[in-house]
Order: structure tokens, then sequence, then C-alpha cells
């Protein structure tokens, strides 16, 4: 059962992770140019190809539900929280920051409640970021939606 239990939040964590990275607050243009498309795919998915590799061996590390709660609170949310600040940094490519801005709002709502109750991700089912990981992988961002 235990084993199982942290096989499931092993990939709602994962899932969390590649997600909530790409979802963030969108950056003001402060007077420069707009990321083109590309770019911004290139870059934002090499910071969480950066993210997965940080987390790669604390999350191998957990053997239990408390050992999870511990990885999303001490290891997870400040690594996210740095890369979302470097992703939002590049800015979003011009017409698509509503939809981007939308997905971060939503994924910010998300790591909010982890914050606040982490014992609850490691207990839920699946992945709040479901519908958000497949809108990321659709949009190009294939390392920070895919599982």
């Amino acid at each position: 059962w235990l084993r199982c239990a942290v096989m499931q939040a092993r990939r709602v964590i994962f899932n969390l992770a590649l997600v909530a990275v790409v979802a963030l607050p969108s950056a003001c243009g402060g007077g420069k140019e707009a990321i083109s498309k590309p770019d911004f795919l290139t870059k934002a998915n090499a910071l969480c190809t950066t993210l997965n590799e940080k987390l790669a061996g604390p999350q191998e590390a957990i053997a239990s539900p408390e050992d999870m709660s511990k990885f999303l609170t001490e290891t997870l949310v400040p690594e996210l929280s740095a890369t979302t600040k470097a992703i939002r940094e590049l800015g979003f490519p011009k017409g698509d920051e509503k939809l981007l801005g939308g997905l971060m709002d939503d994924t910010d709502a998300v790591l909010k409640n982890v914050t606040k109750d982490p014992d609850a991700a490691v207990a839920a089912e699946a992945s709040p970021f479901e519908e958000i990981n497949q809108e990321l992988v659709s949009y190009g961002l294939t390392v920070c939606g895919g599982e």
C-alpha cells in the first residue's frame, strides 16, 4: 500500500513540478521587445530541464508520505519559486499573454494550496495540473508540461 501511495504521490508531484514552472505571472515588458515564441519555448523548456535535474535526486529519496510532504515544502516549492521567477523574467510572446497568464494564475492557486496543505497534495489520486499539462504541451512547452 505504502509503495503504491508513494508512487502515486511521486507522479502527482512530478506533474506539479513540470507544470508549475511555466504557470507564472506575466512579466511587464519594461520597454523591451517581446520574446518570440520559438525563443520562449527554447528558454522555458531549458529552465524546466534544469528544474527536473534539481528535483530528481531528492525525489528518488522519497520513501513515505511524510518524506513526500517534506519534499514538497522544503525542496519543490523553493525550487519552483526560483524557476518561476526565471521564466517570468523571459516575458511572454506577443498575443500569448492571456493564455499563458491564465495557466499561470491557475498554477499559482494550486501552489498556494500545496504550501498550505502538502499532505492533501500527497493524498491526491490525480494531479491537479492534468488539464494545464495538456495545454502546455499543446503550446510547445513539452518539458514543462510533459509527464
